[in-house]
């Protein structure tokens, strides 16, 4: 819910690649939290998975630009440190899981 929640919109087979998973498992997850949260889905040409824009949950998550200056800490600092940066970005980025 948190990278629909951020990104407003996905394709099922970009979040399928991204949690490994197939497009039947992604369409399945979608049809039960579309019983809990505003997700509906448009087929077709510009189609896709959305959730309504009033649906704002909370504010709090790393943009994009913040997360990749963030991401290149790694190496940089010691390792408990970066434990607790990386724990942040996994969190509160939903970009940070595709290049993680």
């Amino acid at each position: 819910m948190h990278i629909l929640i951020t990104r407003r919109e996905e394709r099922r087979d970009n979040l399928a690649n991204l949690f490994s998973v197939s497009k039947t498992t992604i369409r399945n997850d979608i049809d039960c939290l579309s019983m809990a949260y505003p997700i509906y889905t448009i087929r077709g040409n510009g189609g896709g998975i959305f959730i309504d824009k009033n649906y704002h949950p909370y504010k709090m998550s790393i943009p994009r630009a913040q997360a990749e200056i963030l991401a290149t800490l790694e190496g940089m600092i010691d390792e408990n440190a970066w434990m607790i940066i990386e724990g942040l970005l996994k969190e509160y980025s939903p970009y940070y899981l595709l290049s993680g």
